[in-house]
């Protein structure tokens, strides 16, 4: 035997743990999954990687999928794989690396007795193909086709070991206390019978603990014999071509994210297709409402109604978005962190880094229909350098800066949701977007409410947004014609006179200070509340600790 006790860096890289459910991208491929894996755990150049994924697909029968998304299991038939191929690409996943040991948990749950033959054959393959990798496996009342593929069997009793050795040894063990199996019964039903007995439970009983006291007795002789004393394992014995996790940079990482995250946002429905529907329905929808407004001093607070729910509709579809899209993902995010394939927090900030193309693309189109359709600024200081397109793009920049500020939020309530209740997320955007909104500067005077209620209105990004878009609109602009009958302005009154009606002395740069403050806060929060639930001992799908783990010949078992 091998003792592997103090060894956890030799574990650490030569085993892997397959989980008993399995989590997957639904947007990627099954050749993009296995590529991206490959270039988050090994060190090697991209030919070596794309030959280490084609053998790995060719070995389990992966290759004829590879083009086909994942998908979700649970949507649509014929927009997913199987769940026999979902549990081959998990086999798949871990063997990239060339493990000498892969934990297997219950890999037959779910499954037909026809499947659970299938994914169980697969595992007899790795374990005597050319790679030799040790499977261990756990697995409840096997059907006997699938029984006699394993090589040997640890039954295990209240924790303790009842029997640990070959097929052809369990039967002269049993017949020798008085139990020999049945013909034409399944050992391992057998075994169950004789442990669980529901009629006789006290008969069970004493017949576990007999079971038990046996072979634990057998153990100890094995023990003493000098043959089988355990000696520590050198590094090299172990996986010696495995790569260890977590073996790219933290650079390489962010950037490998960085472009998964792109792919998966170009094909989701919700992130990307319904907002680019979205963005141009609304914003026509929008432009048309206030088509081509007629800016004088009557209309101030049209054109201010205009500014507020323009900018309103982009904060509030960001965030919402995100806490309904990003909660299912996280579970595999932190299984693929706890596997090694990188840092929690390198996801993370790749998410952040494509936040800045996508809502680039997302708020130009609003911008170009709405500003453009309603008519914003229109006079201009007589002398000025500014220019309608610079106009433009610095109504462009406010509102993009506001949506990838509000990103923070949905972020920090995508990470407090559960994974299975999105809807929580979206409440919890809500339930900070809508007293925002109240404290805007649009729907209440902030000069008149209480002092008491003065923080959430240093809290509300709506209220640095409003104010920001207002100087862009109004702080170069010239005189605001005027209708005799109404003018609240006094004839000669400017763009900056009604700049200072509406936002009082708010600087840009003070707008600025305070829309990227809020949006670093929710994001320092949303990295905190990931790193806490990326946390073993809070994520109930995680690995399990490492044990004390024993080598004995080709098997392991866990003390």
């Amino acid at each position: 035997g091998v003792d592997l006790r103090g060894q956890s860096m030799v574990m650490n890289s030569s085993t892997a743990y397959m989980h008993q459910d399995e989590r997957f991208l639904p947007e990627l491929t099954v050749r993009e999954h296995l590529l991206f894996q490959a270039r988050l755990r090994m060190r090697a150049t991209m030919a070596e990687r794309a030959e280490r994924v084609d053998t790995v697909m060719m070995e389990l029968g992966l290759d004829k999928i590879a083009s086909q998304l994942i998908g979700d299991q649970h949507g649509q038939a014929g927009h997913h794989i199987s769940k026999n191929e979902r549990k081959r690409l998990s086999f798949a996943s871990e063997l990239l690396t060339g493990p000498a040991l892969l934990f297997v948990d219950e890999p037959t749950t779910g499954l037909d007795s026809y499947m659970a033959e299938s994914v169980v054959s697969t595992l007899k393959g790795l374990a005597s193909g050319p790679r030799r990798c040790t499977v261990v496996a756990t697995i409840h009342q096997p059907a006997s086709d699938v029984y006699r593929l394993f090589d040997k069997v640890c039954f295990l009793v209240g924790g303790r070991v009842g029997y640990f050795g070959t097929l052809a040894g369990l039967a002269p063990f049993l017949t020798g206390l008085g139990h020999p199996p049945p013909m034409h019964c399944c050992p391992a039903d057998h075994v169950m019978r004789l442990f669980v007995d529901p009629e006789d439970p006290e008969g069970s009983e004493q017949r576990r603990h007999r079971i038990l006291e046996v072979f634990a007795a057998q153990e100890k002789e094995r023990e003493q014999n000098p043959g089988g004393e355990r000696t520590p394992v050198a590094a090299q014995q172990l996986g010696e071509d495995r790569e260890n996790g977590n073996s790219r940079s933290y650079l390489a990482q962010v950037g490998i994210l960085t472009q998964r995250d792109l792919i998966l946002r170009r094909r989701s429905t919700q992130v990307f297709k319904v907002r680019l529907v979205q963005s141009v329905i609304f914003g026509a929808w929008f432009g048309l409402t206030y088509l081509r407004l007629d800016i004088t001093q009557y209309s101030i607070f049209t054109v201010s109604g205009a500014l507020f729910f323009c900018m309103m509709i982009l904060v509030f579809s960001g965030p919402t978005s995100l806490a309904q899209v990003i909660p299912p993902q996280v579970p595999v995010y932190i299984r693929e962190q706890r596997g090694g394939s990188y840092h929690i927090s390198a996801m993370y900030v790749a998410k952040m880094i494509a936040d800045i193309p996508c809502e680039m693309f997302f708020t130009f189109i609003w911008a170009v229909i709405t500003y453009w359709m309603i008519g914003f600024r229109g006079s201009r200081v007589i002398g000025s350098l500014s220019t309608e397109f610079q106009d433009f793009f610095a109504f462009w920049a406010a509102l993009f800066l506001m949506t990838l500020s509000a990103f923070g939020l949905g972020y920090f309530a995508s990470f407090a949701t559960p994974p299975n209740v999105p809807e929580i997320g979206f409440l919890l955007t809500l339930a900070f977007l809508l007293p925002s909104m109240i404290f805007g500067g649009f729907f209440v005077n902030l000069s008149i409410i209480p002092t008491w209620l003065h923080w959430i209105r240093e809290l509300s990004i709506l209220r640095y947004g409003f104010s920001l878009l207002n100087i862009v609109q109004w702080e170069t602009y010239g005189p605001v014609p005027c209708d005799p009958s109404f003018c609240p302005f006094s004839p000669s009154g400017t763009g900056q006179d009604v700049r200072r009606q509406l936002v009082g002395e708010d600087t840009w740069y003070f707008d600025v200070i305070g829309i990227v403050g809020l949006g670093l806060l929710f994001r320092v929060l949303a990295l905190w509340m990931l790193l806490r639930k990326a946390r073993p001992a809070v994520f109930d799908s995680a690995a399990p600790d490492s044990g004390t783990l024993t080598l004995q010949d080709d098997d392991v078992t866990e003390e």
